[in-house]
């Protein structure tokens, strides 16, 4: 009685299972073979084989470490931000300041005529 329905795909998964070993018990060479018939051919052919070269040993450090798109994500997340928080306050400072400075300039509070007392 199956418990969750999985019977199938568990007997598909053996059957597959059982052919990867097959395939890798019967391979044509075993490591030692493989290693010996590698080491023949690069005698065979000097030694110098620049296809079979890593790409990654011919870049320079900037592109190895990815430093330039580390940078360019640098400047979105936090330069871009913090120029932007600074142009608000900028804003804030300038332009909300003002009428408070020019209320005080024109003598904007009312007061009292017979006491001096500034509301």
């Amino acid at each position: 009685m199956p418990i969750f329905g999985d019977q199938w795909r568990n007997a598909i998964y053996q059957k597959q299972s059982k052919r990867m070993q097959k395939l890798v018990n019967t391979k044509p060479m075993n490591a030692t073979q493989r290693l010996l018939s590698y080491t023949k051919f690069i005698g065979d052919n000097d030694g110098i084989l620049p296809e079979l070269s890593i790409v990654g040993s011919r870049l320079n450090l900037i592109v190895y470490y990815n430093i330039d798109v580390i940078m360019a994500v640098f400047i979105v997340v936090v330069i871009i931000p913090l120029v932007i928080l600074a142009a608000t306050v900028y804003f804030f400072r300038q332009y909300l300041n003002k009428p408070k400075e020019n209320r005080q300039k024109r003598g904007g509070s009312i007061s009292d005529k017979k006491t001096g007392r500034r509301y």
